[in-house]
């Protein structure tokens, strides 16, 4: 057997995380860590070699998933076995997804995780457990992902919808003011009271701890949050863009319903996809 699976802590997966590339930042220990109750990583070596880090999630309810405010957190490969020839990488891949899915589901039973965006073929996964259906299958959920350019502003402008355009033009005249140091608490209340309007009160307390680690992160240097205050000073509307490196993924955009109206959320809109570009 030239693939072996062992639990790491969060020092190597973290070493392990910087010699990617393209390492997503949901994987970074630092990021994912306070969004759980609990991360427990594994490594795959082949050959000696670490190839692969997959995190498991113990969410605050107890359940084994990613963290709801979250995305692609799941395996990570390494550049060297992404590198190769198709073939090689096929045989290598399907053999340690293999392996490591056996192991997760003896560990844990039932768990979650999510794919790397781009990934192309999951037939692997639909073969894991066939010779034991009733014991080891995989549900699989496709969704929808969009991926967007680097572009200076004006480009992004032009690629808004008439109405967005005119919403930029509408909160020109407003009394909006950005918040460089917003108050995560008086933020938080903002999106608790957006979701509450929507009958998702619970949703908020829910998600109540990972907002608060969402804005953390940010202020440790691993995003921005992007915050607007009315004349008052009240909140009127927030996003949070966590990235590094080449990519940034834009989370939680959130707005009163005066503010919307007055086309606020346009402006944010633009911005954060401008500092996403920018970062």
């Amino acid at each position: 057997m030239t693939c072996t699976i062992r639990q790491v802590d969060a020092a190597e997966a973290r070493a392990f995380w910087l010699q990617q590339d393209d390492a997503r930042i949901f994987l970074h220990p630092d990021v994912l860590e306070p969004l759980c109750a609990r991360v427990d990583w594994w490594m795959a070596d082949w050959n000696t070699h670490p190839v692969c880090l997959w995190p498991v999630c113990q969410a605050f309810d107890g359940s084994f998933r990613p963290p709801e405010l979250s995305a692609y957190v799941g395996p990570l490969w390494a550049d060297a076995l992404s590198g190769q020839k198709v073939h090689r990488w096929w045989t290598q891949a399907s053999q340690v997804q293999d392996e490591m899915l056996r192991r997760l589901a003896r560990e844990y039973g039932h768990f979650g995780f999510e794919l790397p965006p781009g990934t192309a073929d999951v037939r692997v996964l639909q073969w894991f457990g066939s010779e034991d259906p009733a014991h080891n299958r995989l549900a699989l959920e496709c969704r929808h992902t969009a991926t967007i350019q680097a572009q200076p502003a004006d480009e992004i402008i032009a690629g808004f919808s008439r109405n967005r355009q005119r919403d930029l033009r509408s909160v020109a005249a407003a009394s909006y003011v950005e918040v460089p140091d917003a108050d995560p608490m008086a933020m938080y209340g903002l999106y608790e009271e957006m979701l509450r309007g929507k009958q998702e009160a619970e949703k908020a307390q829910r998600r109540r701890r990972e907002v608060m680690a969402l804005f953390e992160g940010a202020r440790r240097g691993f995003g921005q949050v992007i915050a607007y205050c009315d004349g008052s000073g009240a909140p009127a509307a927030f996003t949070v863009v966590l990235g590094i490196r080449r990519t940034a993924l834009q989370l939680l955009i959130v707005s009163s319903d005066e503010a919307r109206t007055q086309g606020l959320q346009a402006l944010v809109q633009l911005h954060r996809r401008w500092c996403s570009c920018r970062r």
